[in-house]
């Protein structure tokens, strides 16, 4: 099958269920567009798989599609109405919207005729299979089906940027979270949810003032970093998951480790575990050598996830670090410090 005849299926399809009574004019289309995707990652040699949402479980949501390979996800689609103009959206489809593409690295926006293309919170590409003449009859060409061909060869194509340096990691960790924590916002408005059990248990037992929004920052923030911590230990990625980071998240944290073990439960919400795959896949493809290294480790005793929770911070909310007054301190001041603190206790006031 070529590639020609893949659009031309699809068309062919879209134009059918439009002129079928009773259906919606957005969701009775995905069904089209996921056969394109399919068919288009056979088609170009990618071993990739199209999970749907069905339905949205709210008014934030997540994307309509993901590719992933395996059980990671590649990248995002989110489906907009027929023919909708995608540079002039408005309401919750504009702030949805917005949010995807400054949160997530590889996210395509459609209306299933016209597709963009977004990397690292910039528009990369943008495609459309038809042009609307006053008779608003499909005239597809060579050229508007070669340019859909590569936007989704280099959409399925994608992986995460270059880790090479712990700034750069920060800030695709940084996007992640900061979605994770949305997801989290969002799944606490079902009361019935583990996470707003867990919710529940925190205000009683710890904070009686918890806010739901200081929880979803919190434990967005203990679930990405506790992911960090976990592929620290790791020699490498290649069989990094959540599964693993439960397993091998050290004896000497026991609440970080008890609170992964609903990570890996199947009871998880899944507008909270699909985010959370994101950020395994991202730190999957983090370079080892980096983690042993670029961090300025200089003694055994100095640790990543101590110091690099700064950098983190920083771009994850720099207010909330100046706030907090996050700020790494090394190793050779706090000695420094510290002994001259215990020679002025035991010479000044003989303690």
């Amino acid at each position: 099958m070529s590639f020609q005849t893949i659009i031309n299926n699809y068309l062919y399809n879209i134009r059918k269920t439009q002129t079928e009574p009773n259906t919606s004019a957005e969701l009775s289309l995905h069904r089209h567009l996921i056969d394109l995707l399919e068919e288009t990652a056979t088609f170009l040699g990618h071993d990739l798989t199209i999970i749907h949402e069905p339905q949205k479980i709210s008014d934030i949501g997540k994307p309509d599609f993901i590719a992933q390979e395996g059980l990671l996800p590649v990248g995002y689609v989110e489906a907009e109405a027929f023919g909708l103009d995608l540079d002039a959206l408005t309401g919750h489809a504009k702030t949805q919207n917005e949010r995807f593409i400054k949160n997530l690295d590889n996210f395509i926006l459609t209306n299933f005729v016209e597709f963009h293309l977004y990397t690292d919170n910039m528009i990369r590409a943008k495609a459309q299979l038809f042009n609307r003449a006053e008779n608003e009859r499909i005239q597809d060409t060579l050229s508007t089906t070669n340019a859909i061909e590569t936007l989704l060869d280099r959409f399925f194509s994608a992986r995460s940027g270059s880790l090479a340096t712990p700034e750069a990691l920060a800030k695709y960790l940084a996007k992640r979270t900061r979605e994770l924590r949305v997801q989290i916002e969002n799944v606490l408005h079902n009361q019935q949810s583990e996470t707003y059990s867990m919710f529940e248990a925190f205000q009683k037992l710890l904070v009686s003032t918890l806010t739901p929004d200081d929880f979803a920052d919190m434990y967005a923030q203990t679930l990405a970093y506790g992911l960090f911590t976990a592929r620290c230990t790791l020699p490498n990625g290649t069989n990094f998951s959540r599964q693993t980071a439960a397993e091998i998240l050290p004896r000497s944290n026991p609440f970080l480790r008890r609170l992964f073990h609903q990570v890996v439960s199947p009871d998880l919400d899944r507008d909270i575990t699909w985010i959370l795959d994101d950020i395994v896949n991202l730190l999957r493809n983090v370079p080892t050598k980096m983690l042993r290294t670029a961090f300025d480790i200089q003694t055994h005793l100095e640790d990543p996830t101590i110091h690099f929770y700064q950098t983190f911070l920083n771009e994850y909310d720099a207010e909330r670090q100046v706030k907090r007054g996050v700020y790494y301190t090394r190793l050779p001041i706090i000695s420094y410090i510290v002994r001259s603190v215990d020679i002025l206790l035991k010479n000044k006031l003989k303690k």
